[in-house]
């Protein structure tokens, strides 16, 4: 039975990617914001047969503060980790800063998945083929400002959610060059368009009408499921 840690994990993407793991037969760690997400992804762990393989931690991981904790409480309670899927996202229509004056897509989309690749490399490195699967816009058009990386002299959610990418991409290549035993596979993948809360109402008329034609996010995590577990052969 592997152990998958999934940020995000009770919506969208990530709870498709749990649901498809839970349904494997391994352990499933969600981890939201929503503690009605996570008693929802219980639910539907028990109506799989899966309730004592799920695990739903809460926590907002646009905090640095939370992240820490929920490196520690991993280390602690799961010290062997096969896989760890960044899902968690939120795109803002207007620049938002979280309570600790970090700009919300900056702190949530890249600077938490960093903290977290690297807090928990030691878990990982435990597990025999362990995976990092980072879900973002990979390949896409988008250049990294340097001078401004929380956009405070400009904010457009367009290029603020493909700057994401941009550093998201750069963290895979330095996390996986600095790796010396060079055990553990990261993978940069691109769903395209999803239907996940939030991405519907995200952009214009011709966003919206591309986001209709994406599928579903249990069909999408599957294909991700998939894709990861290849990874782990």
């Amino acid at each position: 039975m592997k152990t998958i840690l999934i940020t995000g994990g009770t919506s969208g993407l990530g709870k498709g990617i749990a649901e498809y793991y839970l349904a494997k037969g391994d352990r499933v760690i969600a981890v939201g914001s929503s503690l009605a997400g996570g008693e929802a992804f219980r639910d539907e762990a028990g109506r799989l047969g899966a309730g004592k393989r799920a695990v739903f931690i809460r926590a907002d991981l646009s905090l640095v503060r939370e992240n820490r904790r929920i490196i520690d409480e991993i280390k602690r309670g799961f010290p062997e980790l096969d896989a760890l899927v960044f899902c968690a996202s939120r795109h803002c229509k207007e620049r938002a800063e979280t309570e600790e004056g970090l700009e919300f897509s900056f702190a949530l989309d890249y600077l938490s998945r960093f903290m977290l690749s690297y807090g928990l490399k030691d878990c990982l490195d435990k597990a025999e083929r362990p995976v990092v699967m980072n879900i973002c816009g990979a390949g896409m058009k988008g250049d990294v400002n340097w001078d401004d990386l929380q956009h405070r002299n400009s904010f457009d959610p367009m290029k603020v959610m493909m700057h994401g990418s941009r550093l998201n991409e750069l963290s895979g290549a330095a996390f996986v060059l600095g790796d010396a035993a060079r055990k553990i596979s990261y993978i940069l993948y691109n769903p395209m368009a999803v239907r996940t809360p939030g991405m519907m109402e995200f952009g214009g008329a011709a966003m919206k009408a591309y986001y209709k034609l994406a599928f579903s996010d249990s069909r999408h995590g599957q294909g991700a499921g998939e894709a990861l577990s290849k990874a782990q052969r």
